[in-house]
């Protein structure tokens, strides 16, 4: 939706906007998906050729092979590329966004992401948390596929209760606890179309009546409130980076030194987490 979303907000929205994923095809498949090919006299344009003057997006970039990675940094610096089996060089003028399957400072320090083709790439950076972390956009985005289901099947869905809805909202005050170390947040009631399509769910342990019946210091202990291991640590380095950061003055080479992290690792860190200047 992201990728979609600025291909038609931008200059190129009167052309084609493609999408691809790049996991578990085989090498062959995606270089002529991607690229085209000549054989026998006969020519079956790539993606890149039928986007010409609009937007490619790749999933998973750093699936593709070492090998299609090195063609397709050269045609992203070259703007220009070579169909399979073919001799001529093919022009094509396109936006590429990517995405990878995790930090893509770690894909080229292990090897899964050539150096050239993540500095084509790296140019604008989005750090896009998982959805499981982003439970404020579950509502949005679900009323927003609702939409689109009942105009493209010719559905008629009301919407969600407010059963659906009530237990969307524990999520998010749940995280929003665990992100101010227990303090209370508030949380504001939706108003939403019904649905009995859903059962109704158990009383929510993070319900401002629940919350208000709680102390500050219990959030550490109490084991309904607790975050898993993986995301208390992702919190962890969160405080710890803003830390260092406002000890050197946010300055990013002193701080990376600091840290035994690279340069590039910490400012991808930054923007993933949006720390800036004005914390603290």
């Amino acid at each position: 939706m992201l990728a979609s979303c600025i291909h038609h907000e931008s200059e190129r929205r009167a052309k084609p906007f493609f999408a691809q994923t790049c996991l578990s095809l085989p090498d062959d498949w995606m270089e002529t998906m991607l690229f085209g090919s000549e054989e026998g006299g006969e020519i079956q344009p790539g993606l890149f050729e039928q986007a010409d003057g609009g937007t490619v997006l790749l999933d998973d970039i750093d699936s593709l092979s070492l090998p299609l990675q090195q063609k397709l940094a050269r045609f992203l610096q070259e703007k220009q590329f070579v169909r399979a089996h073919g001799q001529k060089p093919v022009h094509a003028d396109v936006r590429l966004i990517a995405s990878t399957s995790g930090d893509p400072i770690d894909a080229v320090q292990n090897g899964e992401l050539i150096k050239s083709l993540y500095y084509q790439i790296a140019v604008h950076c989005i750090v896009l948390p998982p959805l499981r972390e982003r439970k404020e956009d579950i509502l949005p985005l679900a009323i927003h596929f609702i939409r689109q289901g009942n105009e493209r099947y010719g559905l008629h869905v009301e919407g969600l209760g407010d059963d659906v809805q009530e237990g969307v909202s524990c999520l998010q005050l749940a995280r929003q606890r665990a992100r101010t170390g227990g303090h209370h947040v508030g949380n504001d009631g939706d108003d939403g179309t019904r649905t009995n399509h859903h059962p109704r769910p158990s009383a929510c342990p993070f319900s401002s009546q629940a919350c208000a019946r709680r102390s500050e210091t219990d959030f550490l202990f109490d084991t309904e409130d607790m975050l898993p291991l993986d995301k208390y640590m992702e919190e962890v380095e969160i405080y710890y980076i803003r830390k260092a950061l406002q000890h050197h003055g946010f300055n990013i080479t002193k701080t990376a030194k600091a840290l035994g992290l690279s340069r590039q690792n910490l400012q991808y860190r930054i923007r993933k987490y949006q720390i800036d200047k004005e914390w603290g």
